[in-house]
C-alpha cells in the first residue's frame, strides 16, 4: 500500500473502535511494509401496540371487583382506594394524570410481615415503575397522555390495602428508557431519580459532553444494595464501569460535542437512586485526571535491546511506542525517518489478542491491510536515538480506550504510507503512573 492509496483510504477520519471485534488479530513484532493492495373493549390498537382506555367502575372509596385487567380497570375518583387481594387476584385501578407530572404512590397493607407487588404502567401497559412492598412509596412520570394504571397483586398476603396517590412534577426517569433509542436525557448539575424495577430493567440516559472530563454522582435509598452503572460512548463501547451504591462517583474521560449513555441496571435491589451529571469534575484544586498507563515488553530484559516500552496517557489524548532495532529489523527507525521527513501519511491502531504475535510461527503476523487504521491527529518524534527515542500518537480519541481484560495482550501499532510498525504488551504487565 503506497503513501497515497493509504492517505485516501483514511482521508475520512473514523472513530475509535475499541471492541477486540472491531479488529482483526493482526499485530506483528516490529513491522513492515506493505506492497498488499383496532379497537377492543377498553383498548385501541392501530398498527401498533394497544393504547388502553378507562372502561371500569368508577370508584372513590373501595375498589370493585372484578378489575383484573387494564380494559377493566377502577377508575379512582380520590385520592385514596381501599382494596384487597388473593392469590389468585390482581386488582387495576387508573389515575389521570397530565402528560410529565410525577404519579407518587403510597402503599400500606394490613399485614405488616407480608408483601403485595404494586406496580404503576402507561396507557400501552409498560411498567414505569415496580416494587414488592407492605409499605412504601413509588413514584413514575407520565410519558404518554391518557393517565397511570396501578396494578396491586398478591404475593405473599391476601390482606387488605390502601393506596393513596397524589400528583407532582420534578426530574424523574420517563420509562420505557431501556435502550439508547428512547434514553432519558442528563443535563449538567440537575439531580433526576430513578428506579431498577426488576433484575432485566435497564436504564438508559443520555448528555453531550462539554468538556473533556465528566463525573455521575450516584446516591441510593437501599442501604445494603448497589446498582451497575456504565458510561457508554456513542458506539455503545464502554468507556467506564463501576458498581455504585450509596454516595459515590464515577469519574471518567470524554471528547467534547461527542455523545456518551449512562447505563444503570439492577444489581440486587429495587429501591430509587438519584443520579447527576458534572462537568470539569475536580477535587479541591486538583482536577481528576486518567491514570497514565506503562507498558513493557519483558520487565526483566536480558538485554537493553529488548526493551521495547509503550506509555498510555489518555487524559493527554497520547500514547508513545519504542520498539529496538533488533526486535524489528529497523522498520522502527524507518518509521522515525518518515515521521521527521514529514510523511503526508499517520496513521494508529489498538488491538486486542490472546497470543503474542512474535511467537507465531514463521514470526510475522498478518500484512497492515488487516488493521484498523486511524488517521492521527498528529504523529511526532521525541529523541534523537537509542532507548530513550519514541514516537508520540496524538488523537482526541484516544481518552475513549477502555483496557479489556479478556485479552492477555495489547498492541499499539503505527503507519506511515511506506511503513508500518507494532508491538505486543502483555496486560498483566501494565503498571499504573
Amino acid at each position: 500500500m503506497t503513501a497515497k492509496q493509504l492517505k485516501d483510504k483514511l482521508s475520512k477520519k473514523t472513530p475509535l473502535l475499541m471492541s477486540p471485534f472491531g479488529f482483526a488479530l493482526a499485530a506483528c513484532g516490529g513491522g513492515g511494509t506493505d506492497s498488499s493492495t383496532t379497537t377492543s373493549g377498553g383498548s385501541t390498537s392501530v398498527g401498533g401496540p394497544t393504547q388502553y382506555k378507562a372502561n371500569g367502575y368508577a370508584i372513590s372509596g373501595n375498589e370493585i371487583e372484578t378489575n383484573n385487567t387494564m380494559a377493566t380497570a377502577n377508575i379512582a375518583q380520590s385520592s385514596t382506594i381501599r382494596g384487597s387481594t388473593s392469590r389468585t387476584d390482581a386488582d387495576y385501578f387508573y389515575f389521570s394524570a397530565s402528560t410529565d407530572s410525577v404519579v407518587n404512590l403510597n402503599f400500606e397493607n394490613t399485614a405488616r410481615f407480608y408483601s403485595n407487588e404494586v406496580t404503576i404502567l402507561d396507557s400501552y401497559g409498560n411498567t414505569m415503575a415496580s416494587r414488592t412492598i407492605s409499605e412504601g412509596n413509588l413514584a413514575a412520570k407520565v410519558v404518554y397522555s391518557g393517565g397511570v394504571w396501578v396494578k396491586v397483586e398478591h404475593y405473599d398476603s391476601s390482606d387488605d390495602y390502601v393506596l393513596t396517590q397524589s400528583t407532582t412534577y420534578g426530574n424523574y426517569e420517563r420509562e420505557p428508557n431501556n435502550t439508547p433509542a428512547n434514553a432519558d436525557v442528563l443535563t449538567s448539575g440537575v439531580t433526576y431519580t430513578g428506579q431498577s424495577n426488576s433484575i432485566s430493567d435497564k436504564d438508559y440516559f443520555y448528555f453531550t459532553a462539554t468538556s473533556s472530563q465528566h463525573s455521575i454522582s450516584f446516591d441510593q435509598s437501599a442501604r445494603f444494595y448497589s446498582n451497575s452503572v456504565t458510561i457508554l460512548n456513542s458506539d455503545l463501547e464502554a468507556v467506564s464501569e463501576k458498581t455504585l451504591d450509596q454516595d459515590e462517583t464515577i469519574n471518567f474521560g470524554t471528547i467534547s460535542g461527542a455523545k456518551y449513555y449512562v447505563l444503570v441496571e439492577r444489581y440486587d435491589s429495587q429501591d430509587d437512586y438519584t443520579i447527576k451529571l458534572n462537568s470539569n469534575y475536580n477535587t479541591g484544586s486538583d482536577t481528576i485526571s486518567l491514570p497514565k498507563l506503562n507498558f513493557v515488553e519483558q520487565s526483566t530484559p536480558e538485554t537493553l535491546n529488548d526493551y521495547d516500552w509503550a506509555i498510555l496517557d489518555r487524559a493527554n489524548d497520547t500514547f508513545v511506542l519504542h520498539i529496538e532495532e533488533s526486535d524489528d529489523f529497523g522498520f522502527f527507525d524507518k518509521a522515525v525517518e518518515d515521521i521527521t521527513q514529514d510523511s503526508s501519511v499517520t496513521a494508529f491502531a489498538i488491538l486486542y489478542r490472546n497470543d503474542n504475535s512474535e511467537d507465531v510461527e514463521g514470526g510475522v503476523g498478518s500484512g497492515s491491510s488487516d488493521y484498523n487504521w486511524i488517521l492521527a491527529d498528529s504523529v511526532t518524534v521525541v529523541g534523537d536515538a537509542g532507548l530513550t527515542q519514541y514516537i508520540q500518537v496524538t488523537d482526541q480519541t484516544l481518552d475513549q480506550v477502555v483496557i479489556n481484560n479478556n485479552y492477555d495482550y495489547i498492541t499499539f501499532a503505527i503507519n506511515t504510507g511506506s511503513v508500518w510498525i507494532a508491538e505486543d504488551f502483555l496486560i498483566s504487565d501494565m503498571t499504573v503512573a
